[in-house]
């Protein structure tokens, strides 16, 4: 995220702006209506992108943005959590909550990591599309399946989550089931590729 900023300066950034979406830190300082405990404490964050951001030694932040860190957690870590886990929940609650659980993961990232934790701790049976995920790492998450290539999949599914592209998103359309949906991840599908299918907000297909 920090280069694709970076580069595209999309806010228009003025020289001297300091970049940095994910950090992690301790608190040194608090405002006059900001508990005093919390100095010390060992947080989390996703930087305001019109601040300065997390490249800086000290970065400002809003009391409500930050997460606290367990000790078991180190800061590496967690400074490579906050953009990834929030794009994963945003996917994750795209989709509606319903009796049909079974969905399909393509693109094996951080965010997916994080969002196939998230679909199974909620009741979802999970499969996967990834050359680089092991057999271990996809048992220890509880994924069902796991496929090497697109073209072995076999199943219908209720929801796909596709991190790949907006064109490879479109190739994965037949296999939703009634009533399904596609989310893109990394881009999106910006027209019905069926007269049965209807674009919805948020990059997200739907079967009528």
């Amino acid at each position: 995220m920090d280069w694709k900023f970076i580069q595209a300066n999309p806010l228009n950034w003025q020289d001297g702006h300091v970049p940095g979406v994910d950090g992690s830190g301790v608190i040194v300082q608090v405002g006059t209506n900001v508990d005093k405990s919390l100095i010390g404490c060992r947080v989390a964050y996703h930087a305001s992108l019109n601040r300065h951001g997390s490249f800086a030694e000290c970065t400002m932040l809003k009391s409500g943005r930050v997460m606290m860190l367990p000790d078991s957690l180190s800061f590496e870590l967690a400074a490579a959590l906050p953009c990834p886990m929030l794009t994963a929940w945003q996917a994750f609650e795209k989709i509606p909550l319903t009796s049909q659980r079974e969905v399909l993961i393509v693109g094996f990232g951080s965010v997916n990591n994080l969002l196939s934790q998230i679909l199974i701790n909620a009741g979802y049976i999970v499969d996967v599309v990834s050359a680089s995920l092991s057999e271990e790492r996809a048992k220890k998450l509880g994924i069902r399946q796991l496929y090497r290539e697109q073209s072995q999949v076999n199943n219908k599914y209720f929801a796909i989550f596709d991190a790949v592209s907006g064109e490879n998103a479109a190739h994965l359309v037949p296999l939703l089931s009634a009533n399904g949906h596609i989310v893109c991840i990394q881009d999106r599908i910006p027209a019905p590729i069926y007269p049965h299918y209807f674009l919805s907000r948020n990059s997200a297909w739907s079967v009528t």
